[in-house]
């Protein structure tokens, strides 16, 4: 993305951030059990760590 690009794009999130809603009781009169999610985790496992996927370059047309 080019920084023209990126800067466009966060003035308009600056613009536009009452429209975003950060926490449950910005948006009243949604049940919360509609915005939030639950890990149903059996008792005693143990967390796993995945190993780390390493990711291609994105290409573009140049690299074509």
């Amino acid at each position: 993305m080019s920084e023209d690009l990126l800067n466009k794009m966060i003035v308009v999130l600056h613009r536009n951030k009452d429209l975003f809603a950060w926490k449950a009781t910005d948006i009243p009169g949604i049940d919360p059990e509609v915005i939030s999610h639950k890990l149903y985790v059996c008792q005693g496992s143990n967390s796993v760590a995945q190993k780390k996927k390493k990711v291609g370059r994105r290409k573009t047309k140049s690299n074509n």
